[in-house]
């Protein structure tokens, strides 16, 4: 699981059948095993964070108390206002 956030610039992503287009100050969650395309302009920076997608998934299940049904993955669109305000501490 990788979490990039765009300190500078701008890209886009492209996860099998979505699209999207991210800048500054956004984050985008990019789930693992599925084919990616990222395309970043000229500017782009980035700080990026990877989880280990095996102990977020044995969390979750932990906290459903039962197995997970398909693996975990996320939308391919930037984290809310909220959820990006929140990110900095999160991830520290």
């Amino acid at each position: 699981m990788l979490m990039m956030t765009c300190v500078d610039g701008s890209a886009t992503a492209v996860q099998q059948a979505s699209s999207v287009a991210w800048h500054r100050g956004q984050t985008l969650p990019q789930s693992p095993g599925l084919s990616t395309q990222l395309d970043f302009d000229a500017r782009f920076a980035q700080m990026s964070v990877r989880l280990d997608i095996e102990r977020l998934e044995t969390l979750c299940s932990r906290w459903l108390n039962a197995p997970l049904d398909a693996p975990l993955r996320f939308e391919l669109r930037p984290f809310s206002a909220e959820l990006e305000t929140a990110w900095p501490q999160a991830s520290a």
